[in-house]
């Protein structure tokens, strides 16, 4: 498929899935014109994915990949609290790939976009010896209540929305040997490689602690726990302690863990792309927290920990401590994650 054909397709594919009144131009000009409401702050993020290094289309089919491109982005919205209304595409493409590959990819974009409600409104596209995506996403955050990284107090409780390592063990099977044997159910193998190429980013989580004004600082769960957390550490001016025993760890990952002998809890504290929300509460407001949380969820937020005073994150476990600052994924080979 060429670049012109290409740019057709995106455009003819990607109809406006949400709310049109505020695109005063979308694709085909040099720029998209968009109105902000009032009342409002624009949340910008955007996600690069360059083959070989985050994804290898030998383990994800085109239409997952498109997917991934949009939900990744739609995870870091929801760390901040934001609804998600508008995206633009850029791809580099390269040779060899037909046209089967390119409107599964598309169908993928744009069948997630309308899932939440975001339009297409401009993008590029270029040659290249690489495939490479990048996304960009635009959403609306409430002023004053918007979720950040820097609002982490000493005392606060940390808590997790879900199980961590999940996607790292659906990494560990897809890069198997094709002779190497694993005595996984269907069932296990299925859930960990979904939980890989199909994560489900917590937005309605997100809106929910913003817009109540129940929490102040969050993280997506992008690069592993160890390593986002420090984050959340670096700009707060604060440090953490992880309890082991508490981390959220799915049968399915301990399972995985057993047959290849390897810690699950390295898996849930360095493996990346779990996309699970981090925040941390203020006990003073942790019932209520904990009560509209759960609603959302469907089970009670996971407690890991607790921000202290002092630098770095550190694991507690059988009552020794050890530092884990930054300890998690790092942007090298798709095999080293």
């Amino acid at each position: 498929m060429k670049e012109l054909e290409l740019i057709k397709k995106l455009k003819q594919h990607s109809s406006l899935h949400g709310e049109t009144k505020n695109i005063i131009k979308g694709i085909g000009d040099d720029c998209a014109i968009l109105k902000p409401e009032l009342n409002s702050y624009l949340s910008i993020t955007t996600d690069t994915l360059v083959e070989k290094i985050h994804f290898d289309l030998n383990f994800i089919s085109a239409y997952d990949l498109g997917k991934k491109t949009v939900l990744a982005n739609v995870s870091d919205i929801a760390a901040v609290g934001g609804t998600p209304l508008w995206a633009t595409l850029n791809i580099a493409f390269r040779n060899g790939l037909n046209d089967n590959f390119w409107n599964d990819f598309i169908n993928g974009i744009c069948d997630t976009l309308q899932e939440y409600k975001i339009s297409l409104v401009g993008g590029d596209t270029v040659a290249s010896s690489v495939l490479t995506i990048n996304l960009t996403l635009i959403g609306a955050v409430i002023p004053e209540k918007w979720l950040r990284r820097d609002a982490a107090k000493v005392g606060d409780k940390i808590y997790v929305s879900g199980y961590l390592g999940d996607s790292a063990g659906g990494l560990k099977i897809l890069n198997l040997n094709n002779n190497e044997k694993l005595d996984i159910g269907d069932s296990d193998r299925n859930y960990l490689i979904k939980r890989h190429i199909n994560p489900s980013p917590q937005l309605e989580l997100g809106k929910m602690l913003s817009s109540k004004g129940l929490v102040a600082c969050a993280i997506d769960l992008s690069d592993g726990l160890a390593t986002d957390l420090s984050h959340v550490c670096e700009e707060s001016c604060a440090g953490a302690i992880i309890f082991a025993d508490n981390i959220p760890i799915s049968r399915e990952t301990n399972n995985l863990s057993k047959l290849l002998r390897i810690s699950p809890l390295e898996l849930a504290l360095k493996g990346g792309e779990d996309f699970e929300l981090l925040w941390t509460a203020n006990p003073s407001i942790e019932d209520e927290m904990l009560k509209e949380a759960t609603k959302i969820l469907g089970h009670r937020p996971y407690y890991v920990g607790q921000i202290t005073e002092g630098k770095g994150v550190f694991l507690e476990q059988n009552g020794q401590k050890e530092e884990i600052t930054y300890q998690g994924y790092e942007h090298g080979s798709y095999k080293t994650n």
